[in-house]
């Protein structure tokens, strides 16, 4: 998480944070129809850096973004700034549409940011 952290700052891009558990049918879902599909997959990983964390193995990262169901998914800014969530199963199509405003989200937020600083 650290590790991508530092590259979201580095490359000004958003960290997709995928919370999930082996036992988890519904995570299970997401990830062979939605997260696995290519379209997904290539735009994931163009516009975000993306993290998969399992709830049992990072629970306090987990309660500090107050992960309360998975399969969960965090948009954060290279700020830590909270830009989205997705909780539960969604399609391919709603997941690509919550991104699509996430990254929306995030050019707005970049461009108060810039004008605060000029």
């Amino acid at each position: 998480l650290n590790e991508a952290h530092e590259q979201a700052v580095l490359e000004n891009r958003p960290m997709l944070i995928v919370f999930d558990a082996d036992w988890c049918k519904y995570c299970e879902k997401m990830n062979d129809k939605t997260l696995n599909d290519s379209s997904v997959t290539s735009y994931v990983n163009d516009k975000f850096i993306p993290v998969r964390l399992d709830l049992a193995d990072n629970m306090k990262v987990a309660e500090i973004l107050e992960i309360d169901r998975i399969p969960c998914t965090i948009a954060l800014s290279p700020r830590a700034d909270l830009l989205g969530r997705v909780v539960g199963y969604v399609n391919t199509v709603q997941y690509r549409e919550t991104l699509g405003r996430v990254r929306a989200l995030q050019a707005r937020v970049e461009r108060k940011l810039a004008t605060k600083t000029n």
